[in-house]
């Protein structure tokens, strides 16, 4: 949150939803860190997780870092494999109908999954294509970043 990539939504007013998205994933990994974690509990991180989704693309990555730290915690496998499906039910369900712009992409291919999953790794890697204006590089660091 408080990346040197992203002090100006930091300063700017009309930037209530990254503060947003950052409050719901804390408040989602507080819920599942819990010592004893129960159906309750568990139910309460998810649905943080989905507030934090639906405030910003940068939220969908909360429900996966919650699925690592389940596996890093200890947590039922069985617990862990269904933080993993709800992610993937939710990335697939965010991405439904997305139009990916910021690759340069031949007409008509923008919904094939080759394109979504480089948008994706793009994305992940920002940082490089904010420093370089490279698409390749920032691609390969969301690559390392999986």
């Amino acid at each position: 949150m408080f990346s040197w990539t992203q002090f100006e939504n930091l300063t700017s007013g009309f930037q209530n939803q990254f503060i947003a998205v950052n409050l719901f994933a804390l408040l989602a990994f507080a819920q599942y860190s819990h010592a004893n974690a129960n159906r309750l509990r568990l139910a309460l991180a998810i649905g943080w997780c989905l507030l934090s989704s639906l405030s910003m693309a940068n939220g969908l990555t909360a429900m996966a870092v919650m699925a690592i730290r389940g596996a890093l915690l200890r947590r039922p496998l069985r617990q862990v494999i269904g933080l993993l499906i709800v992610c993937a039910l939710l990335f697939l369900w965010y991405m439904h109908g997305e139009v990916v712009t910021a690759l340069p992409i031949p007409a008509g291919a923008d919904h094939s999954l080759f394109f979504k999953l480089s948008f994706f790794l793009v994305f992940l890697g920002s940082p490089l294509h904010y420093l370089y204006q490279s698409n390749l590089l920032a691609g390969a660091l969301g690559l390392l970043t999986l």
